[in-house]
């Protein structure tokens, strides 16, 4: 700001922006106030019901759907039917209310097809209307065909991982929200999809001939294939496609503590494409496929029913945020051009030419003092300024360079102009020389972009070698969102807090899906 005009006017500008100012942080702190308030409260209903989550009734249900009595679960078969009336016995004793035909959990379509419907209305008046729909599909392949099995056929396909799984989480998350009071503010319908496995029919058929308004679904997960959890990974899909998903998957995530593997494929393989299409934001959760998909050896012993466990506690954390929060999700369009190739193609963008500038190769001696410059490059700030193979820089800038000193951070951070403390071969005494650097100053050494999905945070590109970023331990695609405990809106503000904020600097950041933070020790120097 440049200030003008007489003593007297200024007073009258200060005092008048002020109580501007005063008004500003006190609105900001009463919201910072408020979302803390709604995180604990968010917290404590996690706490309250995530203990109901059981492996041993994660297991019965896996059991029971993936038990040979059922006989593979085939769309509209004996042992499919017998599956589905075993989902509504459940919905039934949870208390849910039914959301099907005629005052029933079941959704009949063609040909002897059933979905099973069970709705948890909202508790607030304003936002009961908005719909939250929790799927997966119960349906599998029975004995297996030519078409749905990799073999052998004729024998029964249980389909514990697919998908008695996710059945089972969609059921475990259903009883412990309908134990909360007050319960969610957005109502959520819990669907089991029929026929998924020849096309997607359940959920295509709910989306033509739905009880509520497709208008009125804000957002929609879908667990398939949630039961072979490895290395604490869950694969995760749709980030993209919802305002501020990443964000809210991440926050859930500290109550589990999973790695969130994102990914932008978005391929009609499983429930959430038909809401896709529809334009309606989905997150899906899948732990991989395997060599038992689509074999009679996809049984119940195979199940990690723990991992299965903490699936459903990162749903549940999920649902809550998202059905408690104010804003609605809202859906990105954009979503519809950002494939598994564009995600690819950007994590493999090359980065811009970092020119170097001083133009040595060096090396630290234990037994000298300083940096012993072994090859000086043609062309070079080096070159320009004299110095020599064998030539001991002492110093920088008056900041001594031993062993212990990180001489690249502080190269890369250094004014244009700056003078080095030199010690050449032969000679006693050590002269000074001004180098004129090439390039420009890297400070950080931070290579980001914003992304319109996750707003309020910067993607980290790259990391410059030697930089004040790279000994922070940050990494390609790191997700930062606060700088110093100061949020920012946008890369022109993040880059802001960089400049001012006072070194050491702490990122609060997101790898994975997890929350972390970085501290990043920052160079500066008397121009």
């Amino acid at each position: 700001m440049v200030e003008s005009g007489s003593e007297s006017n200024r007073s009258i500008f200060t005092k008048h922006h002020f109580f501007a100012l005063v008004t500003c942080s006190l609105l900001l702190a009463s919201a910072v106030a408020a979302e803390e308030h709604e995180r604990l409260l968010w917290k404590r209903q996690w706490m309250e019901i995530s203990s109901t989550v059981e492996n041993g009734e994660l297991l019965d249900h896996v059991s029971t759907l993936a038990s040979d009595a059922m006989e593979g679960r085939a769309a509209g078969s004996r042992g499919g039917r017998a599956a589905g009336n075993y989902i509504a016995k459940e919905f039934a004793e949870f208390g849910l209310e039914p959301a099907g035909d005629a005052g029933t959990y079941f959704q009949s379509f063609p040909s002897n097809y059933r979905n099973i419907l069970g709705l948890l209305p909202g508790s607030d008046p304003e936002l009961r209307h908005e719909i939250i729909v929790v799927g997966a599909h119960y349906d599998h392949v029975g004995y297996g065909t030519k078409s749905t099995s990799y073999g052998p056929l004729g024998y029964i396909h249980n389909g514990a991982d697919d998908n008695a799984s996710g059945t089972a989480a969609v059921l475990e998350a259903a009883e412990a929200l309908t134990k909360l009071s007050p319960g969610p503010r957005r109502s959520i319908l819990f669907a089991l999809w029929d026929n998924e496995e020849n096309g997607l029919y359940g959920s295509k058929h709910w989306l033509k001939y739905p009880q509520a308004s497709p208008k009125e679904v804000v957002l929609a997960f879908n667990l398939d294939m949630v039961g072979r959890l490895r290395k604490e990974t869950v694969e995760v899909y749709g980030s993209q496609t919802g305002v501020g998903i990443r964000h809210l998957l991440t926050m859930a995530n500290e109550t589990v503590g999973l790695n969130l593997d994102f990914s932008w494929e978005m391929t009609e393989n499983s429930d959430h494409y038909p809401f896709f299409a529809k334009d309606i934001p989905i997150i899906m959760f899948h732990t991989g496929l395997h060599d038992d998909y689509h074999r009679p050896s996809d049984d119940v012993e195979r199940i990690n029913t723990e991992g299965v466990q903490s699936i459903t506690q990162l749903l549940l954390a999920s649902l809550l945020l998202a059905a408690d929060q104010e804003e609605r999700i809202s859906f990105r369009p954009k979503a519809h051009q950002e494939t598994l190739s564009e995600q690819q193609r950007r994590r493999n963008e090359p980065l811009p030419l970092i020119r170097p500038r001083l133009g040595i190769t060096w090396a630290h001696i234990p037994e000298e003092k300083g940096i012993r410059v072994l090859k000086v490059i043609g062309d070079s700030a080096a070159e320009e300024a004299g110095l020599q193979p064998e030539d001991r820089l002492l110093s920088l800038a008056g900041v001594p360079l031993n062993e212990e000193s990180d001489f690249t951070r502080l190269l890369l951070a250094a004014p244009k102009k700056i003078a080095f403390e030199v010690l050449s071969e032969g000679e006693e005494n050590p002269r000074t020389v001004d180098v004129q650097l090439g390039g420009n100053a890297i400070r950080a050494g931070i290579i980001w972009r914003e992304d319109s999905a996750s707003p309020g945070s910067v993607f980290v590109r790259g990391v410059v070698p030697g930089s004040a970023a790279a000994g922070s331990g940050l990494h390609k695609e790191d997700r930062i969102f606060a700088v110093n405990g100061q949020p920012f809106t946008d890369s022109a503000s993040f880059r802001k807090l960089l400049q001012e904020e006072t070194s050491p600097l702490t990122l609060k950041l997101e790898r994975k899906g997890r929350l972390q933070t970085a501290r990043m020790e920052m160079v500066s120097f008397d121009e």
